[in-house]
């Protein structure tokens, strides 16, 4: 599975353009002053009010920054330090091998959605790679190493993978899962950072920096798959970055501000909480509890400006209180992802 060496040469060629736009895309994203000081404690003289979940378990939570992945027991976390709550962790650059990149590249992590029931992740990386990590055994069934400017990604049918490209990419690209770094069909949308699978109504939903398309599978069960435009709708504000599925008629869209979209009836409602947020990289939110689990780069902490040192929680999205966080103060966290509420 290893590149060529005249492919490491150029791959390196181009990842050093892509950190130059990393540094600048999605809303600014450029380094701040490497003297920053980093808050080194942990918020602990509350409890966080979760909702009670039906089976008695604590959350869970996946999120990744730099070149690693973590998965963390939420209250645990809250009530300690995070290294104290970790379930599973690792490092990307443990795939340099398998995906034919140098260390080096494995960096920038944008995702690292669950699926298959939580026992897969779909990570992402703005460096140009994506891949399915299996969680049990830590290999990597599919990847690419095509998906420049990669943000998000989802299973679809026939055992298919879109991912979400942003600058340089601006594409949606399908893959084969059992035929890595193979670009079966691609669809354009500038900027994209979101993207999603709704099951029930067979659509595929990708979000850039202002709007919120919709697409049907065309020729799905042929060698020549497609995607169609089916909708677009403007987005209420300019600097959309994140984009998950609620339930079958609804979704969640957060970067400046979050909303919930109601998908028959094509309205957008804001979580008012979110109002003077500017950099949501991550939201999830649980339709049936109210809560969510996010990151807020609006103030950024670490050396970039598009990330955060902190895990952000809140049970009243409509509410004027502030959030609860678990401090992640040696890491440059982009997103979380919920494994269980």
């Amino acid at each position: 599975m290893k590149s060529t060496i005249n492919n490491i040469f150029n791959y390196s060629a181009l990842a050093l353009s892509l950190l130059v736009t990393f540094n600048t895309a999605c809303t600014s994203e450029k380094d701040l002053d490497t003297d920053v000081i980093v808050n080194e404690t942990v918020k602990s003289d509350s409890e966080i009010s979760f909702n009670d979940n039906e089976d008695g378990t604590d959350p869970s939570l996946i999120f990744c920054g730099d070149q690693y992945i973590y998965i963390i027991d939420a209250r645990k976390a809250y009530s300690s330090r995070y290294q104290n709550a970790v379930i599973e962790s690792w490092n990307a650059a443990s795939i340099a091998d398998t995906i034919g990149l140098s260390e080096n590249l494995c960096k920038y992590l944008t995702d690292c959605k669950p699926v298959n029931d939580g026992k897969d992740l779909l990570v992402t990386s703005y460096n140009g790679w994506s891949i399915l990590l299996d969680l049990e055994t830590m290999d990597v069934p599919f990847y690419t190493i095509n998906s420049f400017g990669a943000h998000s990604a989802d299973l679809l049918p026939n055992d298919r993978v879109a991912v979400a490209c942003a600058n340089p990419g601006n594409q949606i690209q399908v893959y084969d899962l059992d035929t890595p770094n193979k670009i079966i069909s691609s669809v354009q949308i500038s900027g994209a950072q979101g993207v999603a699978w709704d099951a029930d109504l067979n659509l595929l939903f990708a979000i850039n920096q202002e709007s919120l398309n919709s697409y049907r599978l065309v020729d799905w069960s042929s060698n020549h798959p497609s995607l169609e435009l089916v909708a677009s709708a403007p987005t209420p504000k300019k600097g959309m970055k994140d984009l998950t599925v609620v339930s079958s008629n609804t979704l969640c869209v957060a970067g400046a501000g979050s909303y919930i979209y109601n998908i028959s009836d094509n309205t957008f409602t804001e979580m008012t909480q979110f109002s003077s947020s500017k950099v949501l990289n991550s939201m999830n939110y649980n339709g049936k509890t109210g809560e969510v689990w996010y990151t807020d780069a609006t103030v950024p902490a670490g050396r970039a400006i598009w990330s955060t040192r902190s895990l952000s929680y809140s049970n009243n999205v409509n509410g004027s209180g502030g959030a609860s966080e678990i401090s992640i103060s040696d890491l440059d966290v982009y997103a979380v992802r919920v494994l269980h509420w």
